[in-house]
């Protein structure tokens, strides 16, 4: 679905306003789709692997909206016996004012009110996260928010945002018909709902100036199609997908080998017309990608195997592929191995 983001119809929240029982209400219902949806767990999941017992870490979150992540870290950080000091940003003063009101108990919480595109902190983080946040803003300020988060942290970033399609449309769509009624939080989670991120990732390899770049896990070609398509200054595009049948891939995706021929051929139709820049390597990471030399790589877009130790492998495969101040991307990141139980 094409992103249908309009810096003419921002979201009800996002506009200058007051505080108010409508803002207070929708914050609230927000705060109840992060815990009930998975962003507390996934954040969670984290801070698990990040915040050891006795550290002191510093974070920065940026759009933090009501604030209730610095405060899920800081209870996190608290029975962990861990020391945590938050600056939790974000550019709407009547949000943070109700933000700082359900922080009174949170001293490791400051609150800043700036733009998060040009607020400049001298100091450096250990963490810099930014949840639910990038559908807010147009395809070239999200990738100044990600530029941003990586700048500002010396160790970690946790980057978090809608996944859009036809279930989480279906689900909004539900919940705010029969639950989630208020004007406010019906018409913000309506437009929430309708953007994608495929524009995104073109803007990010324009600005960054990407050259050559793999992709793991084409399927049926789209994401290349998107990305060869927008990003003229691409000049080597590497395909890795074995288009077979996997024997020991469990997934739903792992289709008859009738079928992964087809796959296979619709992704050659979607990107003939780049048929100079693309690489083929048909087959697992393993088998092929020792065809692409180290340190040549701009990108990498990992959205293969999907199993845990199938993107390990990826990743441990592609990272000497990548060259120092590259980058690596992904798709479908899950906090859990059972992603797909079936």
């Amino acid at each position: 679905m094409k992103r249908s983001f309009d810096p003419a119809i921002l979201e009800m929240m996002d506009r200058p306003q007051p505080v108010s029982a409508e803002l207070e209400r929708d914050l609230k219902r927000i705060r109840q789709l992060n815990r009930w949806f998975g962003s507390y767990r996934l954040v969670l999941s984290f801070m698990r692997r990040w915040i050891k017992p006795g550290a002191r870490m510093r974070v920065v979150d940026l759009a933090t909206g009501s604030g209730d992540i610095p405060r899920l870290i800081v209870d996190y950080a608290r029975n962990r016996g861990a020391l945590v000091e938050i600056a939790a940003v974000d550019g709407q003063p009547s949000t943070l004012q109700i933000a700082e009101e359900l922080s009174t108990e949170y001293p490791e919480i400051s609150y800043c009110q700036a733009n998060i595109l040009e607020w400049d902190d001298a100091q450096a983080y250990d963490i810099a996260l930014c949840s639910l946040a990038l559908h807010h803003f147009s395809n070239e300020d999200a990738v100044k928010v990600l530029r941003r988060c990586r700048e500002l942290s010396q160790k970690f970033v946790l980057v978090s945002d809608l996944r859009r399609g036809f279930l989480l449309r279906a689900g909004v769509d539900f919940l705010t018909t029969l639950i989630f009624r208020e004007p406010m939080t019906r018409f913000d989670a309506r437009l929430s709902a309708a953007s994608t991120r495929l524009e995104l990732w073109t803007r990010f390899l324009t600005e960054q100036g990407v050259r050559e770049m793999v992709e793991v896990g084409v399927y049926r070609g789209h994401f290349a199609q998107a990305m060869l398509d927008g990003c003229p200054d691409i000049t080597r595009y590497y395909l890795i997908d074995p288009w077979r049948h996997l024997d020991d891939w469990n997934k739903p995706a792992n289709k008859d080998d009738t079928t992964f021929e087809e796959f296979y051929a619709e992704t050659l139709e979607r990107t003939k017309a780049h048929a100079d820049k693309r690489v083929v390597l048909r087959g697992k990471t393993t088998e092929v990608v020792d065809n692409i030399p180290d340190e040549s790589l701009d990108f990498a877009y990992v959205d293969g195997d999907h199993s845990l130790r199938g993107i390990t492998i990826d990743l441990l495969r592609l990272w000497p592929k990548v060259r120092p101040g590259g980058f690596l991307g992904g798709d479908d990141f899950s906090p859990t191995i059972w992603q797909h139980p079936e």
